[in-house]
């Protein structure tokens, strides 16, 4: 499934449509539902939405900007961005990054800063 949405969100990834706005609402269902089994795969959506996140910030496409809001304010989003202060689970093995292509888009270690230059309201549950 990552596989996937990288590929699609690589493929329309100079432009808005239809097909980003489904790829987010995917992103955050997935974000949802697997937030509590897996936190390796968590992780990498959250890495792959950042990275497209950061593309379409400033989108005049209103139902792609909610869907991004969405994602960006997600507690799973805030709770496995970071995966350092989670203990290790033995039996889960870490994602396995393709070295095969040139992918730029990976993050670094201040790319938590990043996110939250687009100034985009962190709305608290109450």
């Amino acid at each position: 499934m990552l596989h996937l949405l990288t590929k699609t969100l690589a493929y329309f990834n100079k432009r808005e449509s239809p097909v980003l706005v489904t790829a987010f609402k995917i992103m955050n269902n997935l974000l949802i539902s697997s937030a509590t089994e897996d936190s390796s795969f968590s992780h990498e959506l959250i890495r792959i939405g950042i990275s497209a996140a950061l593309q379409f910030a400033a989108t005049p496409v209103s139902n792609l900007s909610d869907q991004i809001f969405v994602f960006l304010n997600l507690d799973s989003f805030h709770r496995y961005l970071s995966l350092s202060k989670l203990p290790k689970l033995i039996s889960a093995p870490p994602i396995e990054h393709s070295h095969e292509s040139n992918d730029t888009s990976r993050l670094g270690e201040n790319d938590a800063i990043i996110t939250y230059n687009l100034e985009m309201p962190y709305i608290c549950p109450n």
